[in-house]
């Protein structure tokens, strides 16, 4: 059995590590998305109906692509989130369910709930907030905020920012769960957000 200490920098560096990774592949796949969206569709030795195919190409692949990869980066934050509380589980740590523990005042809970349920969405809904959908849609409808019938391609979602909050999310949690005193998140969220930025890019990615 490890001491919470060392439980703490388990779940730290299991969870870590995936933000890292969710972090990198976001930055890096949309690089090269939007290099692709400067691409010049018009060949002027193809004629109008041949013009029109082509950008309807590349402006379809383009959406795809963003929609995409905002669908696997929520999933993938809801797998980290989910990953911790197998680890947990693994290390003999108190079990946790994302709908109950508000008394814990864990910061950005709100937000987890709602990445997890658009996770739900993606994966059960086809990608589109319904009513009548189940749980997670309820969710997303009465508490959240969402209108009905949003697919997930048009939501009001920042990547950078749930990416910043479920880390946030997961360390509080890990605290929690361990019975280890955790720094608060933050004195000033925007410095803070603006700190997580610059140290969790990697070299590789750094202009």
């Amino acid at each position: 059995m490890l001491d919470p200490a060392e439980a703490y920098m388990v779940l730290v560096t299991d969870f870590g590590s995936k933000i890292d990774g969710l972090w990198a592949f976001q930055v890096a796949i949309h690089a090269q998305i939007e290099q692709v969206a400067k691409t010049d569709w018009f060949d002027a030795r193809a004629g109008h109906l041949d013009n029109k195919i082509r950008k309807k190409q590349l402006d379809g692949f383009l959406f795809f692509s963003r929609d995409l990869l905002r669908e696997f980066e929520i999933l993938g934050m809801a797998k980290t989130f989910e990953d911790v509380l197998v680890e947990a589980r693994k290390l003999g740590l108190p079990a946790f369910t994302i709908w109950a523990g508000d008394e814990l005042k864990l910061p950005f809970h709100h937000e987890m709930r709602c990445v997890r349920s658009l996770a739900n969405v993606i994966k059960h809904n086809g990608s589109r907030i319904v009513a009548g959908g189940g749980e997670a849609c309820r969710f997303l409808i009465e508490k959240a905020g969402f209108r009905a019938g949003t697919e997930i391609a048009y939501v009001d979602f920042d990547l950078e920012k749930a990416l910043y909050q479920t880390y946030v999310f997961l360390d509080a949690l890990s605290g929690q769960l361990c019975g280890v005193a955790v720094d608060p998140p933050f004195s000033d969220a925007t410095v803070d957000f603006e700190q997580f930025k610059s140290g969790i890019l990697p070299w590789f990615l750094k202009r």
